[in-house]
């Protein structure tokens, strides 16, 4: 009995120290995970705080930077004298000439404030320099009709006023008041030119004069000024049209009789002759028409070798008359 008691006093004491053993590891356990959930929120607390400093760092930053642009950008408007390197070329110039003219690529280069100057202190232009120093000086004149009219009259002391080059110098540029003027005016002068050649064409080949004067319409400004210069080429030109438009061929005449294909080719000569030789045309015409039909189609192919043919019969009409 005594043995019995002794064992149960010992599983009671066992109890009570397992349960005292349970409790210190829960205990444990506990401050454990509580570690653990400050660790995790100290954690959290330091990655906003870095977050916030990152944030601060950078908008400092971004703030020091605009300065820095506000100060180059209020040094870059203080200075008045630019320098333009366009293409190797160095242009020296104004902001104000620069400015002169509202949405030209020099207006936007200047007031963007974006583009800076290289360490030489130009602005460098990636451009051929052709026709620079002239846009700058209509710039630097206020960009007025007046000046555009100078502007062109200094381009047609030199080649190049139908220089293709010229117009996409200023479409790059976006001197659209120059654009506008240049186009304006050779469009009106080509008019003018085109309206004094009709007499002649209206004489010469009157049934075909409304479409020879729409190709002549098409004609660049240097080649219409070439015809006004030259009344030989005026002339080679209007036969060269002619025949174009109304093409006498082996083709074209090849379903008319012998006496129908000579009775074309006569008219269309005694329309080109009498401009030059009213007075004998009929009779150098007459002449013209005893060739064969061959040398007939040639000579309107060629204004040179009816020239010759016409000189020829001009010269035996004088001498036999003499």
């Amino acid at each position: 009995g005594f043995c019995l008691n002794r064992l149960s006093s010992y599983q009671f004491s066992l109890s009570i120290m397992l349960q005292q053993a349970c409790k210190h590891v829960q205990s444990a356990i506990d401050a454990l995970l509580q570690v653990e959930q400050d660790l995790a929120r100290r954690e959290t607390e330091l990655a906003e705080r870095t977050q916030q400093d990152l944030q601060r760092i950078e908008s400092a930053q971004q703030a020091l930077n605009l300065q820095k642009e506000t100060q180059q950008t209020e040094a870059f408007r203080g200075r008045d004298r630019i320098l333009l390197n366009v293409g190797g070329t160095v242009f020296e110039t104004t902001k104000t000439t620069l400015m002169a003219e509202p949405d030209t690529f020099f207006y936007s280069m200047v007031h963007s404030d974006v583009w800076q100057p290289d360490t030489n202190g130009q602005f460098f232009i990636d451009r051929d320099p052709q026709f620079v120093r002239e846009i700058l000086n209509y710039l630097r004149n206020g960009a007025h009709d007046t000046d555009a009219q100078t502007f062109i009259d200094v381009l047609r002391q030199q080649p190049g006023e139908e220089n293709p080059f010229l117009l996409e110098q200023l479409d790059y540029f976006q001197v659209t008041s120059l654009v506008d003027q240049l186009t304006y005016r050779r469009n009106d002068e080509k008019g003018a030119l085109v309206e004094n050649f009709s007499s002649y064409i209206n004489t010469v080949c009157p049934t075909l004069a409304t479409r020879i004067l729409d190709l002549l319409r098409a004609s660049t400004l240097d080649e219409l000024r070439a015809l006004a210069d030259s009344k030989q080429k005026l002339h080679a030109k209007v036969q060269e049209l002619a025949q174009h438009v109304d093409p006498l061929t082996r083709e074209s005449l090849g379903g008319m009789s012998l006496a129908e294909q000579k009775n074309a080719i006569g008219e269309r000569l005694y329309s080109i002759v009498k401009y030059t030789y009213p007075a004998l045309a009929p009779k150098i015409t007459g002449m013209l028409l005893e060739l064969d039909m061959s040398e007939l189609l040639s000579m309107l192919r060629s204004h040179g070798e009816l020239s010759t043919r016409v000189e020829e019969a001009v010269a035996a009409l004088q001498q036999h008359l003499t």
